[in-house]
This record gives structure tokens, sequence and C-alpha cells, in this order.
């Protein structure tokens, strides 16, 4: 599959440069995702200068803890400098097992953060757009240079045995 690189923002519609108005241009929505798996479905790589990545089907993965102690799993993706966050859409393909009462997602500028969504379970959920509250959505609206998109589970007793997570936000260029 080939790749092509814009430098946005990517204008979509019938109008021209030069053309008056833009009443029928549209801001494109774009989207990264990102996988949490079990060990087992996680693919490593190491290029020729040593750097290890980790995907699966081809995305950004990182493969659940599976030693209790270690409970909080966390995977980051660069967004463009000034975006706005549309939505965050969390998928469980394959059903997360494991005798968790819980499993805690967040989103945010850091590892813990909690910037764009705060704790929300997600054990039992087939697909969820987490409840936003006012200061989300305020700090979705435009991301300023704080690029680094970081999503976080937290298993709190024990380790997660089987189960595929996809996080994808969706967001636009200014």
């Amino acid at each position: 599959m080939g790749k092509a690189t814009l430098s946005g923002p990517l204008m979509v519609g019938t109008n021209k440069d030069g053309a008056v108005g833009t009443n029928n241009l549209g801001t494109s929505l774009l989207a990264q995702k990102m996988f949490f798996v079990t060990p087992a479905l996680a693919v490593s790589t190491t290029d020729a200068d040593g750097q290890t990545t980790t995907t699966y089907l081809g995305q950004p993965a990182v493969a659940w803890n599976a030693t209790a102690g270690a409970n909080a799993t966390t995977i980051s993706v660069q967004l463009p400098a000034n975006v706005a966050i549309h939505d965050i859409v969390i998928d469980q393909s394959l059903v997360t097992t494991g005798t968790n009462a819980t499993l805690a997602f967040t989103a945010g500028i850091s590892a813990a953060g909690v910037e764009y969504v705060a704790s929300t379970d997600i054990k039992t959920t087939v697909r969820l757009i987490p409840t936003y509250t006012a200061a989300h959505l305020i700090a979705m609206r435009n991301i300023g240079t704080n690029t680094s998109f970081f999503a976080q589970i937290n298993t709190p007793t024990n380790p997660v045995t089987a189960g595929v997570t996809s996080v994808t936000v969706l967001y636009m260029q200014r």
C-alpha cells in the first residue's frame, strides 16, 4: 500500500483555491489506531538501527502486562500540533478475559493522564465512546503543542489472559 504525506490541513470540497467563499469546504477527519493485545498476538520487529517496534495488524500495539503487580499498560501516538480531537473510540474485537472486576481506561497527554478521558470501565464493553466532561472537551478543542496522545488501561489485580482492545483517536487538523 502506498502512502502520501500532506502538511495539512486538508480541505475538501468543490471550491478551488481563489474561489469566493468556503461554504462547501470541510476539514478531513483523520484517525490513528493503537492496540492493546495479549502477548501472543503482538508482533515485534527490530530494524537495522536496533529500534524495536511492536504492532498488531500493522498498527502500533502494546502487549498487556502478563504479571500481577505491573498492571498499567500504556501506548502512545504522536498527533500533529494544534489538532482538535473529535472522538476517542474503544473497541474490543476479542473481549478481554481475566479475573479483574474492572479495566480502567484513561487518555491524556501523559501515561497516567486524564485530560481527554477520566477513568472509564471497559471490561464488559464491545464498543465504547467515553462520556466527556466540559474540561475534556475544552482540552480536546485544540491540543496545542502537547502532541503525545497516551491511552492507558489499568488492570487492578490480575493479568489479562485474552483480549484485543483497539483505541482510535479521531482528529481534525486546523
